[in-house]
C-alpha cells in the first residue's frame, strides 16, 4: 500500500490493482462458429471412407430389417444375393475406419463376442459338431456383424437419427408386406405367404409378430418427431394400430406379453400427460381392434391367463395341443440345459437333441425348437452363454436408459424420444423372446450395436449442450 495527497490535501490510502489482459480474459466460445467447428472436428468424423461406409451401413440394416431379400426373391423368382452389395462395405469400412474402438466403449459389446466365442467353443463339443460349425459360421458371417454396424459407425447424432429413421421405414415395408402377403391358416392366425419357394425370416406367425413388436417403436419416433405434419403423424398412427392389429392376429401369446410389457413400461417411465394419453388411448385401440380378430384368436389369446382344461372344438384342441408342447419343450430345454451346464448339446442343436433322446427313451419326441430364445441359448451352448446374452442385453437396456433420463432432465426432447422408444423396443422384444426361437436372430446384435451408438453419441450432444461455469482468475 501507499499514500498519495488527495485534490484537498489530505493523504489517502492506495491499494494495488490486478490488471488482466482482454485477450486472456475472452472465452474461447468467441470464436466464430466455423472455426470453432474446425477445433472440434475429429478427422474420423470426415473421413470420405467412413462415410461411404455408415450409407452401406444403413442399406445393410434397411435391407435385413425389410426382409428385403424375401421380397426380391418373391417378385423375381431368384435370390439376388443384395446384401453382398453393401454388407462386406460397411464391415470393412467400420474396420478401417477405428470404428472397432467405438464399438469396444461398452461392456455390452464385450459380452456379446463372448457369447460368439463361446458358440466356438461349443462346438466341438456338439452332439452334431458339423451342423453345429456350420450355424456358428453362418451366424457369424450374416448376424453377429451387425454388432459393428451402428456402434462402429455412426459418428453424431445425425447419423443415429438416421439409423432410428431407416428401421422405422423398414417397419413400413413391414407392413406393406403383411397388407399383401397375410393370410389366414385353418385356425385363422395370420402368417406371410410369400410362395412356396420363398422362406422368409418371418413367414411364421410368431416370428411376424415378434418382428413387429419390434420395428413398431421406430415408426413411433418417425411420428412423434417435433415439427412433423399432422397428416403423417396420423397416417403414421395408423399404421401403428395396424401393427398392432397383425401382432394380435397371429395369435402369439409370446407378442401378447411383449405388448402388455411395453404397455407396464410406458406407464413406469412416461411424463403424466402422457400417462393419461396412454390410459385414454389403449382402451379405445383395444376397442376398435379385439372385436374385429376371428373367435378362434380371442379364445387363443385368452389362453394365456385361463388355459383351456377341457377343450370342445378342434381349436381348443390344438391350442391345448400347443400348449402342452411348449411346456414340455421348456421343460426339455431346462433338463438339457442342467445335464449339459457348460457348452449345451450344441448350437441349433436342440430339436436333434430332443428327438433323439426322446428315441431312446422310447418315446416319439417332438423335434421342434425351444419356444424360448434363452433357453434355446443354455441349453444348446451352456449357462456361461446365457450369462453372455442376456448381460449384453441388460447392459444395452442401462445405457439407454442413462441417455433417456439425462435427455429428459435437459429437457432435449429428441434425444429423449429416441431413448425412449428404443426401450420400448428391447424391452417389448426381450419380452417376446421368453416365448420364441429366435436367440440366434440379426436383430439382438443390431439392438445392442444401436444401443451403445445412442448412449455414446448422445451423451456427447447432451454435454456440450450442457452449461459451463466459467471461473476468472483472481
Amino acid at each position: 500500500m501507499g499514500r498519495m495527497l488527495s485534490s484537498s490535501g489530505k493523504p489517502v490510502e492506495t491499494r494495488p490493482v490486478a490488471i488482466q489482459s482482454s485477450i486472456a480474459a475472452k472465452p474461447v466460445s468467441l470464436l466464430p462458429e466455423p472455426a470453432r467447428k474446425v477445433q472440434l472436428m475429429d478427422p474420423a468424423e470426415a473421413n470420405p471412407l467412413r462415410k461411404l461406409a455408415f450409407y452401406a451401413g444403413l442399406a445393410t440394416i434397411f435391407i435385413r430389417f425389410a426382409i428385403l431379400p424375401e421380397l426380391l426373391a418373391y417378385f423375381t423368382g431368384s435370390n439376388t444375393y443384395i446384401l453382398y452389395l453393401v454388407g462386406p462395405v460397411a464391415v470393412v469400412g467400420c474396420v478401417l475406419t477405428g470404428g472397432l474402438q467405438r464399438v469396444f466403449r461398452s461392456r455390452a459389446a464385450y459380452l456379446w463376442v463372448a457369447l460368439f466365442g463361446w458358440m466356438i467353443l461349443s462346438t466341438p463339443f456338439s452332439s452334431w459338431k458339423g451342423d453345429s460349425a456350420m450355424s456358428v459360421f453362418v451366424y457369424g458371417r450374416t448376424n453377429f456383424i451387425f454388432l459393428f454396424l451402428a456402434a462402429g459407425l455412426a459418428y453424431n447424432w445425425k447419423e443415429v437419427r438416421a439409423l432410428m429413421y431407416t428401421i422405422g421405414l423398414s417397419g413400413l415395408v413391414n407392413l406393406m408386406a403383411a397388407r399383401l402377403f397375410a393370410i389366414g391358416d385353418s385356425s385363422g392366425r395370420l402368417s406371410l405367404d410369400m410362395g412356396g419357394n420363398v422362406d422368409g425370416i418371418i413367414s411364421n406367425s410368431n416370428d411376424l409378430a415378434a418382428h413387429l413388436m419390434l420395428v413398431l417403436p421406430f415408426i413411433l419416433f418417425l411420428a412423434i418427431k417435433p415439427g412433423r405434419v399432422i397428416f403423417i403423424r396420423i397416417f403414421l398412427g395408423l399404421g401403428i394400430m395396424y401393427g398392432i392389429w397383425v401382432i394380435l392376429g397371429t395369435g402369439s401369446r409370446g407378442a401378447l406379453v411383449g405388448l402388455i410389457t411395453v404397455a407396464i413400461f410406458c406407464l413406469a417411465r412416461a411424463t403424466m400427460t402422457q400417462r393419461i394419453g396412454f390410459l385414454i388411448a389403449a382402451p379405445i385401440v383395444l376397442a376398435l381392434l379385439i372385436p374385429v380378430l376371428p373367435q378362434s384368436i380371442r379364445h387363443r389369446l385368452a389362453t394365456l391367463f385361463v388355459g383351456t382344461d377341457q377343450p370342445s372344438t378342434d381349436e381348443e384342441e390344438g391350442t391345448a395341443e400347443s400348449t402342452a408342447s411348449r411346456v414340455y419343450l421348456f421343460k426339455q430345454s431346462v433338463r438339457f440345459t442342467l445335464e449339459h451346464p457348460i457348452f449345451g448339446v450344441g448350437p441349433r442343436q436342440f430339436a436333434n437333441f430332443e428327438g433323439s433322446w426322446s428315441r431312446s427313451q422310447g418315446q416319439r419326441g417332438n423335434w421342434h425348437e425351444t419356444h424360448c430364445a434363452y433357453t434355446q441359448i443354455s441349453s444348446e451352448c451352456g449357462v456361461p452363454a446365457l450369462l453372455f446374452f442376456v448381460g449384453g442385453l441388460l447392459v444395452s437396456v442401462r445405457l439407454v436408459n442413462q441417455t433417456f433420463k439425462k435427455a429428459r432432465s435437459q429437457h432435449n426432447k429428441e434425444i429423449a424420444n429416441a431413448s425412449f422408444c428404443l426401450l420400448l423396443a428391447l424391452v417389448g422384444y426381450m419380452a417376446t423372446a421368453s416365448f420364441l426361437a429366435i436367440g440366434y436372430s440379426f436383430t439382438f446384435p443390431a439392438l445392442v450395436s444401436l444401443a451403445i451408438a445412442l448412449h455414446f453419441v448422445g451423451e456427447k450432444v447432451l454435454v456440450s449442450a450442457s452449461p459451463v461455469r466459467v471461473l476468472s482468475r483472481a
